[in-house]
């Protein structure tokens, strides 16, 4: 039981750590997004249609402080995960060292 709680914790652990990896590297892909969500902002604001680019709570994004919040929303969801499974591979590490 200890040798199965032992290698669950370390394939959570492994799992986790690559969840933020990639959390990590789509940081090139966030700044992207973020100027083409300014520029298309921008355009709709010279356009009279600021409340046609909405994030998934309906709040219309229409601002950089809009959008700011829009991609924070989204890293801190996939850090989230990584940290939950990561917590879930150390307490399993934990119940493994308690058993022994």
């Amino acid at each position: 039981m200890r040798e199965l709680l032992g290698t669950g914790a370390a394939f959570l652990n492994l799992v986790g750590s690559i969840v933020l990896a990639i959390d990590a590297q789509a940081a090139v892909r966030r700044a992207r997004v973020k100027k083409a969500a300014t520029d298309l902002a921008a355009l709709l604001r010279q356009n009279a249609a600021t409340d046609l680019l909405k994030d998934d709570t309906g709040k219309p994004i229409n601002d950089e402080a809009a959008i700011e919040l829009w991609l924070s929303r989204l890293r801190t969801k996939r850090a989230l995960v990584g940290l939950v499974i990561l917590v879930c591979g150390f307490c399993l590490d934990f119940i493994s060292r308690l058993i022994s």
